[in-house]
């Protein structure tokens, strides 16, 4: 697993890779049956484990479960539309940055939950006159 070399886990996450509780970890790492370094996090010095200095099973464990997370969130429409989005920009600022004349791109919508959508409706109606106004011509500038 030859990927894994850069990647150190919390000691709560090599117990559950490991099945193992706490003080099995903590005696294993003592007698330095896996390396281990000090970071500083949370306003502490916490310890990491690599990633490669565990089995094998482990290691596949591990990157097969952050797999599915990130296929999970891939998953999800409104990830989609904010990294296409993302990206489209980015290659307008870079044609902008190159001095080439500027293409029409095309955005895809990004979807809202309901609680997103009282927020935002309870804003706008909560909002002065003008500000609403103002709202309504952006938007109907978006339509067109």
């Amino acid at each position: 697993m030859g990927k894994t070399n850069n990647i150190f886990i919390s000691l709560k996450e090599g117990c559950a890779l490991l099945g193992v509780d706490r003080s099995t970890l903590q005696r294993q790492i003592k007698a330095e049956k896996y390396p281990v370094v000090q970071v500083k996090s949370n306003g502490g010095q916490q310890y990491r484990i690599p990633l490669s200095s565990l089995p094998q099973s482990a290691q596949h464990t591990y990157l097969m479960k952050l797999a599915r997370e990130e296929s999970d969130r891939m998953a999800d429409p409104k990830v989609q539309a904010e990294l296409w989005n993302a990206e489209t920009l980015e290659l307008a600022r870079k044609d902008a940055a190159a001095g080439k004349p500027p293409r029409k791109i095309k955005l895809r919508p990004v979807p809202v939950d309901q609680d997103e959508l009282n927020t935002v409706w309870t804003a706008f109606e909560n909002a002065p006159k003008k500000a609403k106004q103002k709202a309504q011509q952006a938007m109907a500038a978006l339509i067109l």
